[in-house]
């Protein structure tokens, strides 16, 4: 064998020879050096199974001369000797004798078989070829005997041996052994009764004075024998709740003893190895299901019950199972289903829970007989022309499998032929017609039968008849409707319930869909506007569909959505025309409508109609107006809607506040502009009357002060988007001043219907004096007219008195010529 090194010099090989060895003998492994090696500074070891790994070898290192670097396995570390030539050999040629590199392993195990190799490490590496080493038992095969029995021992080698042969491992009580030659070899016998105390006693073959071991034949005896002394010991006599504890059970016995640990004379568990078990003082449900039979017919009663094995402490819950989803949990061991079905079978599982945690189960397969059931005819062609083949297949469900089927044919269209009639029995589910007739056409049904129970008759396949649509027609709103729709089909339809609205006749909205039992749909509800439409009912299966006549339902209900509705518009100009509708949804129609004006957060009635029509508004119309609609099934009533009558101010008028005294001596009055108008006034204009120049504009607010140094007449304008209006002018400081004039101021009270007219005629003494009237009333609930037929607020007037030229003034002292004498005369206002 050569070193794996390639374009290097081989200068290592194994020297083949068998490398077969006995257990306890030992082995030498040959290595030649075959040409020069520098051991300076370089190491070796031999391996055990190497392997390539990363850049090395790696195994087990059985010996090596640098063990910090390629460290000894234990397992070798006392049994393998260095046997060949001082390294500093290695490098002397000529070689004679061969330099070697060999090594020697002692007591053999069957685990020391495997590949070695030698690995050189210095300025160059190389490693030898593996070698294969085989350790075989070192023991003969012998048969194991009972105890009580007798055994055979014979120790021979070849006749030329001239030591004499020897048994070792016999006692002083053991029969001498018999010496027995022949030309070939020679043998020493003897003849043992053992015992249970002899099983895996050692007896050896060898000459007589040879002491060395690898030249010994050694050989155990097998004693098979019941087990004795056994011996049950726990690790703590005193043990707390929650722990865990240890059972050792011994015992001596050929072959090796199976443990069984009991608890309360039951068996708990059976264990070969090892001979001792935890248990916890406390511990989880073990368990298993229990059931009286597997296989149970249906209608039968079925009891699982869910045995407990070792629980401590006892289970406080129970859960049952059936394919892995939970169907119980009670605080009971057992499961009962009165009357099993099909559906109940399957796979039983429970679980049990204590305060330790929960165990479960293995699974319980329960099995269901059952007669056919679910029978249905498949795979035909329901048309077929005349002449050709048909076939029937009879299809169902049942355990076991059914042993016959029977058809049957019914004609619906031929009513003399009404009658169901037997026409084959067969163990085959299918029938066929090799050439159909007219005669053929009919319904066909089929039944099965196994050994439980004849199923029903197959349903005949047919399209869905026109559904039966019932339901109340007219009704008030939130009474209670039901919807009912049958209909005859098989298999079983899907029926629709759509509704049209009145509203949108184009679209349809389906309000149900199922697959309804029986072919029957039943739909119940509290009927509202919204529920007013034509509804249809629709019906459709694998055969067609069907569609029922449509039916109106109409609901009567209380006016809705009650509004005040304005032509042309809630806000309107003066003395145009207004007219107020009341609109509402309601069925039937609304019949009456009561019209309520609030003035002050207080209603008041004030017409009835369907419309309110004023032809010429003014702004006392103006207010909050509401609506009650009325259609025999209540009332609705609307929002109050504000109507705004737009007019130009009215009654615009100048507020005179006291005259002031001014630091310079000067006096002032100031004035201020107020008017009525919708929308409010948006600018205020004062004006001075000038006759000659024309009307001069001074202010554009609502107040102006007068001072005395600017006498004269003075009025306002108010104006907002509709039109404007001029006050009353009034007269400032407007006095002659070579006169001597007084003024009066007067407040009077007069009663409603007075007039003024008499006296008038003593007024002619004076040029300047007319009558003077009182301001009209400013009622803020009547604008309508400028005048008002009771004045009830009065307001100060100023009157100027001035003699007419050429008057005689009475009383006057004829000595005072120069002296100009005031009198009063009577002013009625």
């Amino acid at each position: 064998m050569n070193a794996l090194a390639v374009g290097w010099l081989v200068f290592l090989a194994l020297i083949k020879s068998p490398l077969t060895a006995t257990e306890g003998s030992c082995i030498e492994i040959k290595c030649n050096v075959t040409n020069n090696v520098e051991p300076k500074d370089a190491y070796w070891f031999w391996i055990k199974n190497p392997h390539w790994s990363v850049n090395d070898f790696t195994g087990t290192i059985i010996y090596s001369t640098n063990e910090t670097v390629r460290p000894v396995s234990s397992d070798f570390a006392d049994r393998v000797k260095y046997t060949g030539s001082p390294s500093l050999s290695w490098n002397n040629r000529p070689r004679s004798p061969p330099v070697l590199c060999s090594i020697l392993i002692c007591n053999l195990n069957k685990t020391d078989s495997g590949n070695y190799a030698f690995r050189f490490v210095g300025t160059k590496v190389w490693k030898t070829e593996d070698a294969n080493l085989k350790v075989i038992g070192k023991y003969i095969n012998q048969e194991s005997v009972n105890e009580s029995g007798m055994i055979t021992l014979t120790c021979s080698t070849s006749s030329s041996c001239t030591s004499k042969l020897q048994i070792g491992g016999l006692t002083q009580l053991s029969p001498t052994p018999q010496q027995r030659n022949n030309e070939k070899t020679k043998s020493t016998t003897v003849t043992l009764t053992v015992n249970w105390n002899d099983d895996g006693k050692e007896f050896s073959c060898k000459t007589q004075d040879n002491e060395d071991k690898y030249l010994i034949k050694n050989i155990s005896v097998t004693v098979e024998y019941a087990p004795k002394y056994t011996l049950a010991e726990i690790s703590s006599q005193n043990v707390e709740e929650g722990r865990s504890v240890t059972l050792t059970c011994s015992a001596k016995g050929s072959p090796t003893p199976t443990f069984t640990w009991v608890k309360n004379k039951q068996d708990v568990i059976i264990i070969n190895q090892p001979k001792e078990i935890i248990s916890s003082v406390s511990d989880r449900p073990e368990i298993e299901v229990k059931s009286s039979a597997s296989v149970v017919k249906e209608g039968e009663i079925m009891t699982l019950t869910c045995k407990v094995k070792r629980s401590n402490p006892p289970p406080s819950t129970y859960s049952w199972f059936k394919d892995e989803k939970a169907i119980h949990q009670e605080q009971t061991h057992q499961y009962v289903v009165e009357r099993i079905q099909p559906e109940d079978r399957g796979s039983y599982t429970c679980s049990a829970t204590n305060t330790v945690g929960t165990g479960t189960s293995g699974s319980l397969l329960i099995t269901v007989e059952y007669g056919p059931w679910n029978t249905t005819i498949r795979n035909v062609d329901k048309k077929v022309k005349v002449g050709s083949s048909l076939a029937f297949y009879c299809f169902t469900d049942a355990n076991p499998a059914p042993l016959s089927y029977s058809w049957y044919r019914y004609n619906m269209k031929k009513p003399t032929d009404s009658s169901k009639w037997r026409s084959k029995n067969s163990k085959e589910e299918v029938i066929y017609l090799d050439r159909v007739e007219r005669a053929d056409e009919a319904c066909y049904m089929c039944n099965a039968t196994n050994e439980i129970s004849t199923g029903h008759d197959s349903e005949p396949v047919y399209p869905p008849t026109e559904p039966m649509l019932t339901m109340d027609t007219e009704l008030r709103e939130d009474q209670l409707i039901t919807i009912s729709c049958t209909v005859e089909s098989f298999p079983l339809s899907t029926l629709y319930l759509t509704r049209t609205s009145e509203s949108k006749p184009q679209s349809s909205e389906l309000l149900f869909t199922q697959l309804w039992p029986d072919n029957t749909l039943h739909h119940k509800f509290n009927v509202t506007s919204t529920h007013t439409g034509v509804y249809t009912c629709s019906a459709t299966n694998s055969e067609g569909s069907k569609t029922s006549k449509p039916t109106t339902l109409v609901v009567k209900y209380r006016p809705k959505d009650v509004t005040v509705k304005a032509e042309p518009a809630l806000i309107v100009n003066e003395n145009k025309s207004l007219t107020l509708r009341c609109s509402a949804q309601s069925h039937p129609p609304v019949t009456s409508v009561t019209w309520m004006k609030t003035t002050d957060g207080k209603s008041e009635i004030i017409r009835k109609g369907l419309t309110f029509i004023l032809k010429s508004v003014s702004p006392s119309d103006s207010g909050l107006y509401s609506c009650a609609a009325n259609n025999g099934i209540g009332t609705g009533n609307s929002q109050k809607a504000e109507v705004k009558v737009k007019y130009a101010p009215k009654h615009t008028n100048i507020t005179r506040a006291a005259e002031q005294q001014q630091p310079d001596g000067t006096r002032s009055v100031e004035l201020s502009c107020s008017s009525h108008s919708y929308p409010p006034v948006t600018q205020y204009s004062w004006y001075k009357i000038k006759a000659e120049e024309g009307d001069e504009k001074v202010s554009n607010h609502q107040t102006y002060t007068v001072y005395s140094n600017e006498p004269g007449s003075y009025y306002c304008i108010a104006k907002n988007e509709i039109n404007q209006r001029k006050s009353d002018p009034v007269h400032l400081f407007d006095r002659d001043p070579t006169s001597n004039v007084n003024s009066v101021y007067c407040t009077v009270n007069l009663p409603s219907g007075k007039q003024v007219g008499q006296n008038d005629e003593r007024l002619e003494d004076y040029e300047n004096v007319s009558a003077a009237h009182t301001a009209k009333s400013q009622n803020a609930s009547n604008y309508d007219t400028d005048t008002s037929e009771d004045e009830i607020e009065i307001n100060y007037s100023q009157v100027s008195f001035k003699a007419k030229p050429g008057l005689q003034r009475a009383g006057r002292d004829s000595s005072s010529s120069d002296e100009e004498v005031t009198q009063y005369s009577e002013v009625k206002i």
